[in-house]
């Protein structure tokens, strides 16, 4: 294909405004989201001895993402490879932008399970490519710096989004008097517009050396299109022989890196499904005052993303990466007492802040040990290992709360752990482990040079 004049600053700062747009939009219904499926689900009975309660339905609805991802991530990969990152983020961006109005209109769990399912196509094609374009742009001595800054920019929005869920939620329920449940729909169909600017960002802004200059919007997506749905098709296949593949750049390190990506999503997937609900069913609050808590915490922990990565290419990627990962479970475990709201938000924030210092470094870790020509496949690999964590973390954290919702446990004569609870003390120690793995078996990347060029 042609090459022609690619503008780095332009594309890094385009991917970052993008990122934090799309992060933005769908971030919006972070705090509603469990309480919206809440309100329009009810309790399913399959067969006289199954029965699926909400928290479980929504850990189902949740997983339904990450389960699609686990197939796809490894295949668009290494499609993004072969055929250049920006196609497949462009049509990823645009199919968040048609779910987002999708989710104003579900009204059953199967339509919210499908959609997530779908969903599922698009983050595959837009985050782990994306922080390959990242990489791929970027010069070695400032690799982890950029990474943090495309981190802060989805923490950003990920801090803006729950904000801008409370100003519209708001507007339609106080300021025109619409119930509820309408109010919700209308903020997800709201939010779609932030999607078509985004969409339309990476369309005209970013360049890609590997897509043909000159190429028609329509001729971009047809093309695309055909491409992964053909990857779509193979992607069992795909995902089966490089799980299994013995290239000479694989060891004992990458190995545990797929390992640990594997536990940790586990681990904190488990507090997807339940956090908004452990908020409003232990405390009692209200969704807009749980919005409200959910960007504050964002905005406080907000500096941790380009500080970790900035500490990573100091200090070392592995250290960075361990210290945080290792602190962040421990604080965790906090969250099942009983506590003052401040305090909620305080464990909160600073559990929050601890993992926005651990994702870019981990992300800078990952790319040391991964050779550039296999980058986009084996992000993917590493993704999909953490989309497999995720997938069984959402299920077993539903499960969890429905469990131990009854249930409360006292220690003395003031400390109680709530019931609920025990989904973040599992989820904290699961994350332990995977920092454990990574401390005892991850080398190095002078090590991995040597067994490359044995």
């Amino acid at each position: 294909m042609t090459e022609y004049s690619i503008n780095p600053k332009r594309n890094l700062i385009t991917l970052y405004l993008a990122s934090f747009i799309i992060v933005t939009g769908y971030t919006v219904i972070t705090p509603f989201f469990p309480i919206y499926a809440n309100d329009i689900l009810s309790e399913i009975k399959l067969l006289n001895f199954l029965v699926l309660g909400i928290g479980l339905q929504i850990g189902l609805i949740t997983a339904a993402s990450k389960f699609v991802q686990v197939f796809l991530t490894p295949a668009f990969g290494e499609l993004s490879d072969v055929s250049g990152r920006k196609p497949l983020i462009l049509i990823g961006m645009t199919l968040y932008t048609i779910l987002m109005v999708g989710y104003g209109f579900a009204t059953d769990f199967l339509t919210l399970f499908s959609l997530r399912a779908i969903q599922g196509i698009g983050t595959a094609s837009v985050w782990a490519i994306g922080e390959a374009l990242v990489v791929d742009i970027s010069d070695e001595q400032n690799r982890g710096r950029n990474l943090g800054l495309y981190v802060f920019a989805m923490l950003g929005g990920v801090t803006l989004g729950p904000f801008l869920g409370f100003g519209l939620f708001s507007f339609y329920s106080k300021g025109l008097f619409v119930a509820e449940t309408l109010s919700y729909r209308l903020t997800f169909i709201s939010v779609g517009f932030l999607g078509i600017i985004s969409t339309l960002m990476v369309l005209f802004w970013v360049k890609d050396p590997k897509v043909i200059p000159g190429m028609s919007i329509k001729g971009l997506y047809l093309t695309s299109t055909k491409a992964m749905a053909i990857k779509i098709l193979q992607s069992p296949k795909i995902l089966l022989k490089v799980l299994t593949a013995t290239e000479g750049y694989r060891n004992r390190s990458i190995y545990t890196l797929y390992l640990v990506a594997l536990v940790n999503g586990l681990g904190l997937s488990l507090l997807i499904p339940v956090a908004a609900l452990f908020i409003e069913e232990m405390y009692l609050l209200d969704p807009e005052e749980i919005a409200l808590i959910i960007g504050i915490i964002g905005a406080l922990a907000l500096l941790g993303a380009p500080l970790g990565g900035t500490i990573s290419d100091k200090f070392g990627q592995k250290r960075t990466t361990w210290t945080s990962g290792m602190f962040g479970g421990f604080v965790m475990i906090l969250i099942g007492f009983r506590m003052s709201i401040f305090m909620l938000v305080v464990v909160f924030t600073f559990t929050r802040f601890l993992f926005s210092i651990f994702t870019p470094s981990f992300r800078s870790l990952q790319s040391n040990l991964i050779p550039e020509e296999v980058r986009g496949k084996e992000f993917g690999v590493v993704q999909a290992s953490n989309n497999f964590g995720s997938v069984l973390g959402p299920i077993l954290g539903g499960w969890l709360y429905d469990l131990f919702l009854p249930y409360n446990f006292e220690f003395g004569n003031n400390i109680l752990f709530f019931g609920p609870g025990v989904a973040f003390l599992s989820s904290g120690l699961l994350v332990i482990f995977a920092m454990i793995l990574l401390l005892l078996f991850i080398q190095p990347k002078s090590i991995i040079g040597k067994n490359m060029s044995s």
